[in-house]
């Protein structure tokens, strides 16, 4: 394969159909790198412009990479402009294989806390919210429908490397509430015009999030699988909160109650 041909192969990852044909995705930038590195990500190619790859850690992971055997792709820095999303590329990018779980074969561990999402509009969005999983402690994400996808390019620049320690399963939301009832995980789920206030509930237990798409919200299908549906009260005249927002404060009341102020932190 010539390097032409593998930076066109790269730049097409852009794309959801190179990405789930492949079944990889390209991150950008030397936090990346180390973030990838750090977790064990499974990268198979790493892209270095010399010219541009100023970081000295940039360097040596690089260079450790490719003492392991993993694929080196030399380009020039305008080949690398392109394949970035950055206006100020660092000179190195790397091509990760995508990690599924099929949740059916997820142990629920005794502190866990997935998030499900139906559907999600904004990328960056996605990406805010799995940064926030990782601050909280969770265990990852459950993408409910095949629209969810974390390896958007979008969604990987806004988890800021959080991805990496992310899990990832696939289900409908019928094999979420079967996937529930064996494992004794209570789902909770987000609407607005639900009557609980979210800190009514106890996340004691293992706990599933599940969050329903920007504009709809939860479909009935998602909202069956759930033991109940809370809202997060508002006052004024606004009636819903980003996703991500909302995401977020479900996810810091999980860790509220099971980190109380003094304890751990």
């Amino acid at each position: 394969m010539s390097g032409a041909t593998s930076v066109e192969r790269i730049r097409l990852l852009q794309t959801r159909r190179a990405r789930d044909q492949t079944g990889t995705f390209y991150a950008d930038g030397v936090r990346f790198l180390v973030a990838a590195v750090d977790a064990g990500a499974p990268i198979e190619a790493v892209v270095v412009a010399p010219r541009l790859l100023k970081s000295a850690v940039g360097q040596m992971l690089a260079r450790r990479l490719r003492m392991r055997g993993v694929r080196e792709i030399r380009v020039g820095a305008d080949e690398l402009e392109r394949l970035s999303p950055s206006r100020e590329p660092q000179g190195v990018g790397i091509v990760v294989r995508q990690r599924w779980e099929s949740l059916a074969t997820v142990a629920a561990a005794h502190a866990a806390c997935w998030l499900a999402i139906e559907e999600v509009r904004s990328p960056g969005n996605l990406g805010t919210l799995l940064r926030t999983t990782e601050a909280v402690g969770a265990s990852g994400l459950v993408a409910l429908s095949r629209s969810v996808d974390p390896f958007d390019p979008g969604a990987i620049r806004a988890t800021m490397g959080a991805l990496f320690t992310r899990r990832f399963a696939r289900g409908s939301p019928a094999e979420l509430s079967a996937w529930a009832r064996r494992h004794e995980v209570v789902v909770v789920g987000a609407s607005a015009d639900a009557a609980i206030d979210y800190r009514q509930v106890s996340y004691a237990r293992p706990v599933v999030l599940v969050l329903g798409g920007e504009r709809k919200g939860m479909s009935p299908a998602a909202r069956r699988a759930c033991d109940v549906v809370v809202r997060i009260p508002m006052v004024g005249r606004t009636d819903s909160l980003n996703l991500a927002v909302a995401g977020s404060v479900l996810l810091y009341e999980v860790w509220s109650q099971r980190h109380p102020p003094g304890g751990l932190t």
